[in-house]
């Protein structure tokens, strides 16, 4: 019984995990709608929905969040693309929704299961594990996909200003040219067509400069803010907005060329461990494996009877030094006694010969040395 409640259980968090994952990676990048789209959706919310709803707040607040942390993720929805009044709302009903869904199934898991004390400790621990990651695991995809589309904006922001310049030129005011480049960018670049949009609007509604500084405090980039401040000194001094803005692209495309740079300098770096780590060992196999090879081979060979380093041979081997110290200890013996007779005139019974010479035994093997007194 307890083996279909975890199979039930484990399909139903994977299944929301997976909903929520392509939710966060596939809906942040919206393209511009058209009038009728966005009236059709307007009417769509304005039936309510289950995020409208008390159940949502709720979920939302069910979990207890630092005012820091709530900064944090009202932030990464902005810079990812998600601007509706209940982004924030939305985000935490479903991220402590699945908490609360694991809790849940955990503790039906283990009160299934309180015939084995084991199973309940895994049980637990697993909970735990996936309450954790249900956690943080949705604060870093919106991080990535925020960080994501940021990337996507400063990318193609120079492009967009290029086609501002050309509109400018042509005769265009700023907020028509801008108008024009949201057509044009929608295909290739939609982040920023999406974002050129709304300042295009919220210049029709108050100033392009208080549009332009919400632009920038939305997607939080230093390009965004530069440029913001490019367009209120130019509104506010009269200056010419078709030669600041293309000074401005060629600016950026400069900044983007270092910063390709930057990133090829550290890949020399970064490369240098998967190099050692990866390259090294197979090198070090090429050229120490053959001389291994040899001395294990050479080594086996020599331990075999007969060999250079067989017991055998380490024991004649043994014999034949102690015999050539021997040797050698008796003869310098036998010399620095026939020494001392010589300098007396021969030791009283040293053996000598029919000459007079006195005898030295060398070894019981290799017969005498005769030695003459000295004169």
């Amino acid at each position: 019984m307890w083996i279909d409640a975890i199979t039930v259980g484990c399909f139903a968090v994977v299944g929301t995990l997976v909903f929520a994952v392509g939710d966060l990676l596939f809906g942040g990048r919206r393209r511009v709608l058209s009038r009728n789209q966005a009236t059709a959706l307007l009417q769509q919310e304005q039936t309510g929905s289950l995020y409208r709803g008390w159940f949502s707040k709720f979920l939302a607040s069910s979990v207890p969040q630092l005012p820091a942390e709530i900064d944090g993720i009202r932030r990464d929805l902005s810079r990812g693309g998600f601007y509706s009044p209940t982004a924030l709302t939305e985000y935490l009903a479903t991220r402590n929704g699945l908490i609360w869904l694991v809790g849940l199934g955990a503790a039906a898991l283990v009160w299934q299961s309180q015939a084995r004390p084991d199973v309940q400790r895994v049980i637990l621990m697993l909970g735990w594990a996936l309450a954790i990651s249900c956690y943080g695991l949705p604060r870093l995809l919106l991080r990535l996909q925020a960080n994501g589309r940021v990337a996507r904006i400063q990318a193609g922001l120079p492009d967009a200003l290029d086609v501002t310049t050309m509109c400018l030129t042509g005769g265009l005011p700023l907020q028509d040219a801008l108008g024009r480049v949201t057509q044009e960018m929608q295909y290739a670049h939609p982040d920023i067509a999406v974002e050129l949009e709304i300042v295009r609007k919220q210049a029709d509604a108050n100033t392009l400069s208080h549009a332009m500084r919400q632009f920038a405090n939305r997607v939080d980039l230093p390009d965004i803010k530069s440029m913001a401040a490019l367009v209120s000194q130019t509104e506010r001094l009269g200056t010419n907005v078709a030669t600041a803005v293309r000074e401005f692209a060629d600016s950026l495309r400069r900044g983007a060329r270092f910063r390709a740079e930057e990133r090829a300098s550290k890949a020399s770096v970064k490369l240098l461990f998967p190099v050692v780590l990866c390259l090294a060992p197979p090198v070090y196999l090429l050229l120490i494996g053959p001389s291994v090879l040899q001395l294990r081979e050479f080594l086996l060979n020599e331990n075999r009877p007969g060999g250079m380093l067989s017991a055998s041979m380490n024991r004649g081997s043994a014999r034949g030094d102690r015999y050539a110290q021997g040797t050698q200890l008796n003869t310098a013996t036998v010399r620095s006694r026939a020494d001392a007779a010589s300098r007396v005139g021969g030791p009283a019974g040293a053996p000598t010969d029919a000459a007079g010479s006195i005898a030295i035994p060398t070894s019981p093997r290799s017969g005498t040395i005769s030695a003459t007194p000295a004169q």
